[in-house]
Formats: C-alpha cells, structure tokens, sequence
C-alpha cells in the first residue's frame, strides 16, 4: 500500500488525543540514553565492529581473501569508509606486520602523481637533492592501498599495472629498475566498468584489480551500526578534545538514526565531533548540538517532514527536507511540544503505511520492537 501524505491539520487532531502520560518526556527526553558499546575498541583508532548484514557480507569477503595476496576493489559511495576496511584487510592478512600505506589518487595534482607513485631519482629536476621513495617502495612487503584510482592518469595507469603484475618500476628521472612485493588494494565511488567503457579507465588494469570487488553498502543501507558508530566517535572526540560529554539524548538518537547521510560515516563523524565541542560539560548531546545553522535532517523518502508541515508518504514525487531551524518554528508557531511532535509522527507513520508496523518503524529509522514499545507505551492507561 503507497503512503499517504498527512497534513497538519491531521497531525493537530492527534495531539488533542495526547495523554498526561506524556508531559513529563521533556525532561526524559534531556537524560542520557545508553547505546551499545563500540566493541572496546580504542577510541582514537578507526575500526568499529557493525552489526548489520552489509557490515558483514563486507567482513565475509575480507576474510575469504585473507590467506591471499588477492588484490581487492573497494567500491562505495564517498566516506563510506572503504579505507577502514582496507586497514581491516591488511590486518587480517599474511602481511599485517608490514606497511600500510595509503595514497589518494584524488588528492595529487596529475603532474606529481608518479613521482607520488614511484618516487624521485636525485638530481631528477632541481631541488631533487636525494633519492626520494614512492609509495611503492615505502610498500614493500606490506600493502599499498589506491583511493579514487579512477582519478589516474591513462599512462599513470599503465604504470601502476606494470608496478603491480610485473613488481617493478624506475623512479622518476632514473633508469635504474626497482623490484617490489606489493599488494595492492584499490577503491573507487564512481562505476569502473562505466570509465572503462567510456576509454577513461584501462581495461587490463580494472581487471587485474577485480579479482574479489567488494560493494561497501552507503550507510543509509546498515543503519544498524549507527550506534556504535556514534558511541564511537563520541568516545574519540571526547578524549581527543578533553570533553566530558556523556552520551545522547533520545531525540537525538532518533534524529541520527532517521538521517540519510548523503555524506555517509563520514558525515556522521563530522556531526557527533561539532556536537562533543557544543555539548555542555558533563551533560548529553542533544538536537541543537547535531543540527546547526543550515544543515537539514535529511529523512528516508518513504516518510519525510516538508516546509508546509506536511509528513511526506513515499508517493511523493520527490524528498523534501525541513532544516532544524524551520522545523523549530513550525512547532513554537503551533504552540507544539516536541513530545506531542513524536507522538504525533510515530501515530502519522503508522497510518501512513495502513497500520504495517514493520513498514512504518522502517520509515522511521527504527526496529520493528522500538516502535511496537512506543506504540505500546503511547496507548498504555493511566
């Protein structure tokens, strides 16, 4: 059944049904809600277990390669953290007491990217005082990770293939050829199949690459490793910035875990580390620390908030955002609290979906078990 869209007149009769049991959630809704823990790892390194099926279908294939000097092929959209896992493939390889050196093909100008790459012979051009190593060498033994590999050059790409089928290369400037054992693990979020279709991307290097290619899932698709995630980095940030932030308010549970993250982990790290810096000292990270200025809680499209108050069902024709601020407004005009506002949107996404608990609790970043307790605790008498 498609969603149908509520208007606030809709949701305004909802609230005139509220019960007192619900006057007190402001002050519940302040105090710190305890999440999972991220798995004792340390909270300045970058590796958080998850707990979702894409996390593991990832790990799956991460660990099959293992035994093997595969090459890998990460594939995602940007700050999906396919870096993590690349630093998860080295350390559950032969090679883990070896290098892990990491290189962004993006993050180099075209014309310094081979000396990035190979290194630098002495007296190459003037200032090149000494020999100077690639990443290939600086590599050896270990594993030399490619992010953005895509952005290469067509003869940087001929190199890098003959870097890593043949184990040998010259710096720049030299004649000399240099012998390494490298293996070599790769990632890219635009399609390389597309590239190389178009004459972007070398055929001979996509498939010397691809022998395991690995889809890392965005973050919107493993929603169930939003709270270590966010435990995580709130850990990190609090340590590193010497913060005494304790944790998370529930509102601002739900609104991370609502989100869309068009920027993916990274996105989320960015958010919860401005939210330990605006975070009183000793208190909890609430909504106003998470969603500033003009950034907007992007919601799944099966269920969205629009600028006229309406809640959005998933026939709209396109996903309208409400920013933190306008949505603040909406409600100070309406004379609305934000617990009427929740159970007015937890009783609207359920009549939306025509009473499908499951669909609704999915519309609203939630398991099906969270919801049927608010459900539960919304229709329960005084």
């Amino acid at each position: 059944m498609s969603a149908r869209p509520v208007s606030f007149a809709t949701l305004k009769t909802y609230t005139t049904r509220r019960d007192t049991t619900w006057s007190g959630l402001e002050d519940t809704e302040r105090a710190v809600v305890p999440l999972v823990s991220a798995g004792g790892q340390c909270p300045e390194t970058d590796f958080v277990a998850g707990v979702s099926a894409g996390f593991h279908a990832v790990r799956n294939l991460i660990e099959r390669a293992a035994g093997t000097d595969a090459s890998l092929l990460f594939l995602g959209e940007t700050g999906v953290g396919k870096e993590v896992f690349a630093k998860m493939a080295h350390q559950l390889s032969l090679r883990r007491d070896a290098p892990f050196v990491a290189l962004n093909c993006a993050a180099i100008p075209e014309g310094l990217i081979e000396a990035e790459l190979f290194g630098v012979a002495k007296g190459a051009f003037t200032g090149a005082v000494a020999n100077r190593l690639g990443r290939f060498e600086l590599a050896n033994g270990g594993t030399l990770f490619l992010d953005e590999i895509s952005m290469l050059s067509p003869l940087a790409q001929s190199k890098v293939l003959r870097a890593v089928q043949e184990g040998e290369f010259e710096r720049v400037g030299d004649t000399k050829t240099i012998h390494v054992n490298v293996r070599l693990i790769a990632a890219s979020n635009i399609d390389l199949e597309a590239a190389m279709a178009a004459g972007a991307f070398r055929p001979d290097l996509y498939f010397r690459l691809s022998t395991l290619p690995i889809r890392v899932p965005p973050l919107r698709e493993r929603r169930e490793d939003i709270p270590r995630l966010m435990e995580h980095f709130r850990a990190k940030y609090a340590r590193r910035h010497r913060r005494a932030v304790q944790g998370f308010t529930a509102r601002s549970i739900n609104a991370l875990l609502m989100h869309d993250y068009p920027g993916n982990v990274r996105e989320l790290e960015r958010m919860v580390e401005r939210a330990v810096l605006l975070a009183d000292e000793a208190g909890a990270i609430d909504l106003g620390h998470i969603f500033i200025g003009s950034d907007r809680l992007h919601v799944k499209s099966g269920l969205a908030l629009n600028e006229k108050g309406h809640l959005v069902g998933a026939d709209a024709q396109q996903e309208e955002t409400l920013s933190i601020e306008q949505l603040a407004g909406l409600m100070r005009q309406k004379g609305e609290t934000l617990a009427s506002i929740e159970r007015v949107i937890v009783q609207a996404a359920v009549e939306a979906t025509g009473g499908n608990v499951a669909q609704a609790a999915r519309d609203l970043g939630l398991t099906r078990r969270q919801l049927a307790f608010k459900l539960e605790k919304m229709h329960r008498p005084d």
